[in-house]
């Protein structure tokens, strides 16, 4: 469970090193390596406290690992993304928002009344269109999921008709999905399971459990997009945001964390590339 801890500022050796990688434009440029040196360092909210798990698992899509699909998706996307980066680790920036991802500093949505676990306050969602026609959804928490608690991390997707239905929770009007896929996290990270419901309709269809994934503090479903179906928009219309409950049904009281904040965003496609996002 999380405690407090003072807000840090940076060192003085990290802004130089900030400087030298990602200003100087020559050498080589270890992403992953910078990462792991800056996060610890990086200003969080008051009651969110840096955790090595998430930050591992960002470190590891960066050198290639699980999840690097995501990061191939932004570098083509987003030329500058070095320079999001340097931004994000020396406080000017707290989101950043493409097609396909979201990060973020992690905070508390303001309304949750819930016990708060690191894993309850995300830092990276994703939603990938993949060559084999399955949408790939991730999400990567602050820390592991290990406690003797479930959970759930929710990802509302916008086939078109999600206006007309309306938003899922009265204080987010922009948070409109019309289908949901949720992530069933057991205690400790296991006996997880994962359903799609379609708002409209009311209809829930489980996902084979070989297309989920819980390890660490990410979680990574795969769906195929036969089970959403469009309600008026083309797939490449389609948006999605993710959140985390820490329990399950309620309202807004149970929610942990958006990302993104407040808004839907478009997903993505491993190829053809969209365009940049903001």
């Amino acid at each position: 469970m999380m405690g407090k801890r003072p807000v840090r500022t940076f060192e003085l050796e990290v802004a130089l090193l900030e400087g030298r990688a990602l200003m100087g434009g020559t050498g080589t440029f270890d992403l992953g390596a910078l990462v792991s040196k800056a996060m610890p360092r990086l200003v969080l909210p008051s009651g969110v406290r840096y955790d090595p798990e998430g930050a591992a698992a960002v470190i590891n899509a960066l050198n290639g690992g699980a999840g690097n699909e995501f990061v191939t998706l932004v570098k083509r996307q987003v030329p500058n993304y070095r320079s999001i980066i340097n931004q994000f680790i020396l406080g000017q920036r707290t989101s950043f928002n493409t097609p396909g991802g979201a990060a973020k500093i992690s905070n508390w949505q303001p309304l949750y009344t819930g016990q708060r676990f690191d894993h309850l306050t995300a830092t990276l969602a994703g939603a990938i269109v993949l060559p084999n026609k399955k949408l790939e959804l991730a999400g990567v928490m602050r820390g592991k999921f290990d406690e003797a608690v479930p959970s759930q991390v929710v990802f509302g997707i916008n086939r078109g008709a999600g206006a007309a239905h309306g938003p899922i929770f009265g204080s987010q009007p922009s948070l409109t999905p019309d289908a949901l896929v949720t992530v069933n996290v057991g205690p400790f990270g296991k006996n997880n399971s994962a359903t799609v419901t379609d708002l409209r309709t009311g209809a829930v269809k489980s996902v084979s459990a070989k297309d989920l994934m819980v390890k660490g503090s990410v979680v990574r479903v795969y769906v195929d997009l036969k089970a959403l179906p469009s309600t008026g928009a083309s797939l490449s219309d389609y948006t999605f945001a993710m959140w985390t409950k820490g329990a399950f049904g309620g309202g807004i009281e149970n929610v942990g964390s958006f990302v993104p904040d407040g808004t839907m965003i478009p997903i993505g496609f491993l190829n053809p590339v969209r365009t940049a996002g903001r």
